[in-house]
């Protein structure tokens, strides 16, 4: 029977390999794309690969607004591996979401003994496309890293709670530091950790009443609170580290942005969006522009309503169905540091933050539809029940095959989300036709295109990123930029003009109008310009030669 069971699971694993790399695989011949470049491309120190240097810099800096050293060395080691060619990123990325996945059906097939359930877990985990974006993004190696952090975390719970002894525990601490380093998200693993206890693990006196976990060890509610104490610390630690960090990096400038009572909506709608999409995951977007005051009351009442709904069957089902309330608890809580009740960028929300909170709600459809179909029951002609014929039918055969058409269908899915992400120009159109009013698609797309010489399609974009949010400076610098290739130097001034108005700190701009008024004989304007880009950015040298230039021809304006 033990040797039947782990044949079963390296079959599974095996499926589960060759489904993930055969959906995947298109993500090899793939460019960079978004903020790749900086994360990589153009930033020195990781393009470099590993050094003392690096390694200092990726330990103290704040760089992107964010601190996960772990993160920014596994970049440099692709560097050195792979220098700057995409695909070996890709790769890498690709090969730790797989492991991810096989790790997510190991660890449920050992604490639940059911490894078909685990299986199809395991199986939505690794082919929805609701989990392209970390996947085909080489920046986000860091949900795919911090992941395989988070999972070894639990693996190595497990271990402590068969035999609680410090060294397992020291396990568990160390891989959730390195999970920690890769990606402050995974702070909520104590309390994931805690829904463990209750189930499938039913450490929890009393909590439930038949329970076959081979790991049960009864205890009370505060003996494992106190167990999680270290890892609470270290939780608390990271957010204070992100908080600092993403302060220092201008990430939470959006927070006064908008009141308490918008971001509390937004997140509310968020929940049942990202559930929305779970079962029907059309119009993916790698940004979803942030609704502001336009979110309206009774979309909030109802997500609420919707909420509120299934946490009340959750609770009242907890000790007979006590997969419910885990998997439930586990999407709301690993979603809290990314819901936006801190609100961080302009996002409403982002597909990459399902990463980990969606293993919750498989859970709950991998136990729960099969329990709810074993508790049908109907009646003869003669008004027997026919006890167990209904159920057996429907789990032996419609539920094996609806859970096989759904694999199917997400697997396509899947396929052709992977076709967005081909390249930037790709990806940004296709945010731009799933959604509405996309200024840093559009402003994305207008650099992208410029990039290639092509500054009149550019400057439409520009002209939408706008029209969309007219306070955006990025878009009126980027349109004079595009402007000025054009040679329509008039329009480029005053773009450049509205755009210091709306951030007077870009030394770059200062510069790029003072290039252009000296271009055109107003040397008195164009010197004020390359003196603000200077005092803004003493290091800016071309602004300070242009500078020294000008006041050298003040001085001997026949240049002799």
């Amino acid at each position: 029977m033990h040797l039947h069971a782990n044949r079963l699971s390296i079959a599974i694993g095996l499926i589960l390999t060759f489904a993930t790399g055969a959906v995947f695989c298109r993500v090899l011949g793939h460019d960079f794309v978004f903020d790749d470049k900086p994360y990589v491309l153009l930033n020195e120190h990781v393009r470099t690969g590993i050094s003392l240097e690096n390694l200092n810099w990726a330990f103290t800096s704040f760089y992107s607004a964010n601190w996960h050293p772990l993160t920014w060395i596994f970049h440099m080691l692709d560097c050195m591996l792979f220098g700057l060619k995409p695909a070996g990123h890709h790769l890498v990325n690709l090969m730790f979401h797989i492991v991810n996945s096989l790790l997510l059906f190991g660890l449920l097939s050992k604490i639940t003994s059911s490894q078909w359930k685990g299986a199809f877990v395991a199986a939505l985990f690794a082919l929805h496309p609701l989990h392209v974006e970390s996947v085909a993004w080489v920046a986000e190696k860091k949900d795919v890293l911090s992941t395989f952090f988070f999972l070894l975390t639990i693996l190595a719970y497990i271990g402590y709670v068969r035999n609680p002894i410090f060294t397992k525990y020291a396990l568990v601490v160390v891989f959730f530091i390195l999970g920690l380093m890769s990606k402050p998200m995974v702070v909520t693993l104590p309390f994931v950790l805690l829904l463990l206890d209750y189930w499938p693990l039913c450490r929890v006196s009393s909590s439930i009443p038949s329970c076959s976990s081979p790991t049960k060890r009864a205890a009370s509610m505060r003996g494992l609170f106190f167990e999680k104490v270290p890892l609470l610390i270290l939780a608390i630690l990271s957010c204070v580290i992100t908080y600092i960090a993403q302060q220092k990096g201008g990430a939470v400038g959006s927070f006064e942005q908008y009141s308490l009572g918008i971001r509390t909506a937004n997140a509310v709608l968020s929940y049942v969006n990202y559930i929305g999409k779970m079962f029907w995951p059309r119009n993916l977007a790698v940004f979803y522009p942030h609704p502001g005051n336009l979110i309206a009351t009774w979309q909030v009442v109802l997500a609420m309503l919707v909420l509120l709904a299934i946490s009340l069957v959750a609770v009242f089902t907890r000790r007979t169905k006590p997969f419910l309330i885990t998997g439930w608890l586990w999407y709301l809580s690993t979603l809290i540091p990314v819901i936006g009740f801190v609100q961080v960028g302009g996002q409403a929300m982002a597909d990459r933050y399902t990463y980990i909170p969606l293993i919750g709600l498989f859970i709950m459809i991998a136990w729960g539809v099969p329990d709810v179909v074993g508790c049908l029951r109907i009646k003869g002609k003669q008004g027997e029940r026919l006890k167990g014929r209904l159920p057996y039918y429907f789990t032996s055969n419609v539920l094996p095959l609806a859970a096989g058409i759904s694999v199917g269908v997400i697997m396509f899915s899947t396929w052709v989300q992977v076709g967005y992400w081909q390249d930037s120009i790709s990806l940004y159109r296709h945010a731009i036709a799933v959604t509405h009013n996309n200024w840093l698609m559009h402003n994305n797309l207008g650099v992208a295109l410029a990039a290639e010489g092509r500054y009149t399609e550019a400057i439409c974009h520009y002209f939408a990123a706008i029209r969309a949010k007219p306070e955006y400076a990025d878009a009126h610098t980027n349109m004079g930029n595009a402007l000025s290739k054009l040679g329509r130097f008039n329009e480029a001034i005053s773009e450049y003009q509205k755009a210091i108005s709306l951030n007077p700190t870009n030394a770059l701009v200062h510069y790029n109008l003072g290039a252009i008024l000296a271009g055109l004989g107003r040397f008195d304007e164009a010197t004020v310009e390359f003196a603000k880009a200077v005092s803004i950015n003493p290091n800016l040298r071309a602004a300070k030669q242009a500078l020294e230039m000008l006041r050298k021809r003040q001085v001997n304006p026949d240049g002799r």
